[in-house]
């Protein structure tokens, strides 16, 4: 039999798309493979589900044969879903894949969480007992708790418990817990008071995605705390106790309120911007104190400022349409030599982009900025005319019809000042434009 010393398990739907239906609808999910570091097939099964309630017999197979035959357990498995996955392996191939392995915990450089010193973890016989202590400590404030498990059948003091909009029930994904339960007991009133942290966070703006976050990673980003699954009584406290600090920190932030026009901010509040659809912030800081009052068109600022100051542009510019370059000639491997209108055409729609980009608005005033863009254009035609690189590029630029990269970046930046002076007076171009040339007419070049 076939060793199995690294390996890599998958589900395929393709196959089973084409076989096994009634009635149109497929019965079986996919199809689990085991690859060897051979790349050969080590094992495979058609599963009617993808759960692990059938991988593990699949995979439990296999460690036996592996056994049988005298071959050792698989050091390393690859899977395109390894938090998923993960304890399903380790548990059949607890031997070999955790040998050696020294697992680095989340938050490892965060201090433990731990509950204080003051705070005692009381074990109540039953759960009606532990709902009735809660009730009878319950003062005229909202009593907030963590995570609670309950029994199929409910005591009449954990229904009141549940139903009671008054007792928040703080947790991560408590929403779901509530009325899963709910649904289970057939109860028919609702399981109220539910408060989801994550949300909260987000609605504070602690936390942008809430679909990732977990009960740890709350822990570590409010309390700045590592929250480790020790022993279960304690862990079980833990959970209640992280879920708690959590709701009272996140409690106590303000949440954004939208900013009117006629809304008076003063300096140092905290301001957030976000994008048209208000899923993500774009950008945040606070409000800074007002700029001092000075007249736009006053005394003119002189400013000692490079002359190459769109250098790192040019630059970036000048590497960006390598990459086209080089794909517009790779064509020729399909279709043969380029004619030389269809490399214009090309050229235009792949290259040229890059190297006129920012040419209206950036005037050129450095010739060792330019010809670094102008070396791609005189590189691309002297490859679309297979000559080498001493040919003349004049005649290159008449025969495609390609104007020289310099002039047509000149052309289009006095279009752009042209445009902008045949706008109203008013217009913030046009006044742009014309301090700029009493600036030049005043300081000179």
């Amino acid at each position: 039999m076939l060793s199995l010393k690294t390996g890599a398990l998958d589900h395929s739907h393709k196959f089973t798309k084409h076989i096994a239906r009634v009635n149109g609808e497929r019965i079986l999910a996919g199809l689990l493979t085991v690859t060897n570091e051979n790349g050969e097939i080590r094992t495979c099964h058609l599963v009617t589900t993808t759960g692990h309630s059938q991988s593990v017999l699949v995979l439990s197979e296999l460690s036996h044969s592996l056994e049988r035959y005298g071959h050792d357990q698989p050091n390393v498995l690859f899977t395109d879903n390894v938090a998923g996955d993960w304890n399903l392996l380790e548990s059949v191939f607890h031997s070999s894949l955790r040998k050696d392995v020294v697992r680095i915990e989340d938050y490892a450089h965060l201090e433990e969480l731990k509950i204080p010193a003051g705070i005692s973890i009381a074990m109540k016989n039953t759960i009606s007992l532990a709902c009735q202590t809660i009730m009878d400590n319950l003062a005229e404030k909202e009593l907030v708790i963590g995570d609670m498990l309950a029994d199929s059948r409910l005591p009449l003091q954990l229904r009141v418990f549940l139903e009671n909009p008054r007792f928040l029930k703080v947790g991560r994904l408590i929403n779901a817990n509530l009325k899963n339960l709910q649904s289970l007991l057939h109860s028919p009133n609702p399981f109220l008071g539910a408060v989801d942290l994550a949300k909260l966070a987000k609605q504070r703006c602690v936390l942008d995605k809430i679909k990732t976050a977990s009960l740890a990673s709350l822990v570590a980003r409010v309390l700045h705390k590592r929250l480790n699954k020790n022993e279960q009584i304690t862990y079980m406290a833990l959970d209640a106790y992280a879920s708690l600090c959590i709701y009272e920190i996140l409690n106590s932030l303000r949440p954004p309120a939208q900013v009117l026009e006629s809304t008076n901010l003063e300096a140092g509040t905290p301001v957030l911007l976000r994008s048209s659809d208000n899923k993500s912030i774009i950008a945040s800081g606070n409000i800074g104190e007002a700029p001092p009052q000075v007249p736009i068109w006053g005394d003119p600022l002189l400013i000692s400022l490079p002359r190459r100051l769109f250098a790192k542009h040019y630059k970036a510019k000048a590497s960006q349409p390598k990459s086209a370059v080089h794909s517009v000639f790779a064509t020729q491997v399909f279709v043969g030599s380029l004619l030389v209108p269809d490399g214009v055409r090309l050229y235009y729609a792949q290259v040229y982009p890059y190297l006129m980009y920012g040419s209206e608005v950036v005037v050129d005033v450095s010739k060792k900025d330019v010809d670094a863009m102008e070396g791609i254009q005189t590189s691309y035609l002297r490859r679309l005319n297979g000559v080498g690189p001493r040919v003349a590029s004049g005649p290159l630029h008449a025969l495609a019809g390609v104007m020289d990269l310099e002039l047509r970046r000149v052309i289009s930046a006095l279009n752009q000042g042209q445009y902008a002076l045949n706008q109203h007076d008013n217009h913030f171009a046009k006044q742009a434009m014309r301090g700029s040339i009493a600036d030049y007419h005043e300081f000179g070049s």
